[in-house]
């Protein structure tokens, strides 16, 4: 929902007759959100990212897919900041949908949330384009939401 705003500090109505206040420089002052893509093949856990994301001021949720194939469609469409991945999606596994979301926009970070809490996971998310892997386990016991997701003291965002 895009809005231009007034460049004067003024008093309007509006189709009640309501009084608004519109603020000079809204826009350039209002720092953009992070529109996010949610893909894991389970409705409640897209439920649940989708609950604590809205509870984040600066993030939002641009879309959302049960599958790799509709997230890839939806990547190439919204563009979001950031995806995050399951890798057990079905038809096409996450790694997969990794390293076609690299290849696609290889400057949008992934970070792969799995259940699974091998090594060898981690890894193989990373060599596919990941910038990050948290287990699906630890992400609540690890997730600090006033601090930007972390990779090897990297900034997931970047």
């Amino acid at each position: 929902m895009t809005r231009e705003m007034s460049s004067k500090s003024s008093a309007k109505k509006n189709k009640t007759g309501a009084r608004r206040r519109t603020l000079r420089g809204w826009a350039a002052r209002t720092t953009p959100k992070q529109r996010i893509l949610i893909v894991d093949d389970h409705a409640i856990v897209r439920l649940g990212m989708r609950q604590l994301i809205a509870a984040e001021p600066d993030l939002s949720i641009c879309c959302e897919a049960e599958t790799g194939e509709e997230a890839l469609a939806l990547a190439l469409n919204a563009k979001p900041d950031l995806a995050i991945v399951d890798l057990s999606l079905g038809t096409m596994h996450g790694l997969e949908l990794v390293r076609q979301l690299h290849q696609a926009l290889p400057d949008m970070p992934v970070l792969v949330l799995s259940m699974h809490d091998e090594a060898l996971f981690a890894e193989r998310a990373l060599r596919a384009g990941a910038r990050g892997y948290m287990t699906k386990k630890g992400a609540i016991e690890g997730l600090d939401s006033r601090r930007p997701a972390r990779t090897g003291g990297q900034d997931l965002r970047k």
